[in-house]
């Protein structure tokens, strides 16, 4: 899809999030983030999200070196017919 995702740290490992505020669909990747408490702050109407709330949603990723690897879990588009 056209979906917009991005990357988050949290508790020192990386999360690939969709880059929407549940609230309003809010670009979250422009919102205040403080890695300590993780709380994110949708810049949009400034509704407070815990990390943990939104990890829930999160794609899989692995970190090998120094790369972030997204793992999809959908298939391509020519093999679903």
């Amino acid at each position: 899809g056209n979906d917009r995702h991005f990357c988050l740290r949290y508790q020192d490992l990386f999360y690939v999030l969709k880059d929407a505020c549940f609230h309003r669909g809010g670009p979250l990747s422009k919102g205040d983030y403080n890695e300590k408490t993780g709380v994110i702050v949708c810049p949009m109407h400034e509704l407070k999200s815990c990390a943990r709330n939104i990890m829930k949603e999160a794609l899989p990723a692995v970190q090998i070196g120094n790369e972030l690897r997204v793992v999809s879990t959908e298939m391509p588009y020519e093999k679903r017919r």
